[in-house]
C-alpha cells in the first residue's frame, strides 16, 4: 500500500502548486471565481495569459494573502489562437 515505486510523475509537474492549511484554500477559490468573472465579463480585454501566485508567509511569520501576477508567455510551438 505504501509502495511509491509504481507512481509516475509527469516531467515538469513536480513543483508544489499549493502548500498550506485547508482553510487557506478559500483564498485560492475566491481568486479563481474573481478571475473567471473578470474573463467572462470582458473576454476581449484578456489577450495574454497570466500566472497568479499567492503568498501567505514571509520569512518570519504568516501574513495576509498577497498576490503576484506574472505573464505566461506563449511557447513558439503552441497551436493556440493568437
Amino acid at each position: 500500500m505504501n509502495d511509491e515505486s509504481t507512481l509516475v510523475q509527469p516531467p515538469g509537474c513536480s513543483e508544489f502548486t499549493f502548500t498550506g492549511a485547508s482553510f487557506d484554500l478559500k483564498e485560492l477559490s475566491s481568486e479563481t471565481v474573481r478571475m473567471a468573472v473578470d474573463v467572462l465579463s470582458s473576454p476581449d480585454e484578456w489577450t495574454v495569459s497570466e500566472v497568479r501566485t499567492m503568498n501567505l508567509h514571509n520569512v518570519k511569520r504568516r501574513m495576509p494573502p498577497s498576490w503576484r501576477i506574472d505573464p505566461l508567455e506563449r511557447h513558439p510551438d503552441c497551436g493556440c489562437r493568437s
